[in-house]
C-alpha cells in the first residue's frame, strides 16, 4: 500500500522524504498490531519517533535522525543508527530487550549504560573512548573508523571481534570464547599479534603483507581470510595445520 509519506510491504513501514508530523498521527502504523519494523533510514528530515507501538522490535534511522532515544518500548530488539551523520546523544534506559545497536557515525559518548540483553555492538566511524563496561552476554564487537583504545575485560562470551585499520593497540588477553578476529592493518605490524585464543576458529586479516607468527597460531583455527592481503609464510602455516583453509579476497573502493 502507497502512501505520500510511507508504504507498507509485509511487516515493515518505509518512510520517505520528509515526515512533517509525529508518528503518533499515522493511525494505520499505531493500530496495525502485524507491523514489526520502522525504517526511517529513507527520511530526508529529523523525523519525531513519539508513540512508537507496542509490536515494533526493530528501528532503522538515516542521515538526518539527531534526537534521544528515551521511552522506547522494551519490544525493540535492534536499533540502527548508522547511517546518521548527527546523532551523539548519550544512551541510557534503553529498551531491556535490545540485542543489536549499531552506532552513528559520529557518536562520542561513552559507552557506561547499556543494556544487558545486547549481543551485536557496531561502533561508528568517529568513536574512540575505552570500552570499559560492555554488557557480559555480548557476542560480537565491531570497531571502525578511529577506534584505538586498549581492550581490557572484554565479555567472556564475545565470540566474534572486528578490529579496524586505525587501530595499533597490542592484541592481547582476548576472551578464550574468541572464535572470529579480523584485523586491519594500515602498515604492516605483526607484533601486535600476541598470542590468540586457543578456540578461534576463523582469521581475517586486512591490508596485511607479512609472515603471520607460527606460535601465535592456534591449533584450533580452521580458516585465514586474507583480504588485500599476502601471507608470505603460507606452506608453513598448511604444515603446521593440515586442514587450514587460506582464502584470499581483494576489495576495491566501496565495495
Amino acid at each position: 500500500m502507497y502512501k505520500m509519506d510511507y508504504y507498507i510491504c509485509d511487516d515493515i513501514v518505509y518512510f520517505m522524504k520528509q515526515i512533517l508530523k509525529p508518528l503518533s498521527d499515522f493511525d494505520e502504523i499505531i493500530t496495525n498490531s502485524k507491523i514489526k519494523v520502522l525504517d526511517f533510514s529513507r527520511c530526508e528530515s529529523n523525523p519525531d519517533i513519539k508513540g512508537i507501538p507496542l509490536n515494533i522490535i526493530k528501528l532503522l534511522f538515516g542521515k538526518y535522525f539527531n534526537q534521544p532515544l528515551t521511552n522506547l518500548p522494551n519490544s525493540i530488539q535492534e536499533i540502527d543508527i548508522s547511517r546518521s551523520q548527527e546523532f551523539n546523544y548519550p544512551l541510557y534506559n534503553l529498551p531491556s530487550n535490545l540485542s543489536v545497536l549499531k552506532l552513528s557515525i559520529n557518536y562520542s559518548q561513552k559507552l557506561d549504560n547499556l543494556p544487558e540483553s545486547l549481543k551485536n555492538l557496531e561502533l561508528g566511524f568517529e568513536y574512540n573512548k575505552p570500552l570499559e563496561n560492555l554488557p557480559s552476554g555480548l557476542t560480537t564487537l565491531k570497531t571502525t573508523g578511529r577506534f584505538n583504545q586498549p581492550l581490557i575485560n572484554l565479555p567472556n562470551q564475545l565470540k566474534n571481534l572486528e578490529l579496524s585499520d586505525c587501530y595499533e593497540q597490542t592484541i592481547s588477553d582476548l576472551p578464550l570464547s574468541l572464535k572470529s578476529l579480523l584485523i586491519c592493518f594500515n602498515v604492516s605490524r605483526p607484533e601486535l599479534i600476541e598470542p590468540l585464543p586457543k578456540n578461534l576458529e576463523i582469521l581475517t586479516v586486512f591490508n596485511f603483507r607479512n609472515n603471520l607468527q607460527l606460535e601465535f597460531i592456534p591449533n584450533s583455527l580452521k580458516k585465514i581470510i586474507a583480504t588485500n592481503s599476502i601471507i608470505t609464510n603460507k606452506e608453513e602455516l598448511e604444515e603446521k595445520l593440515p586442514g587450514l583453509e587460506i582464502e584470499y579476497k581483494e576489495i576495491y573502493g566501496d565495495e
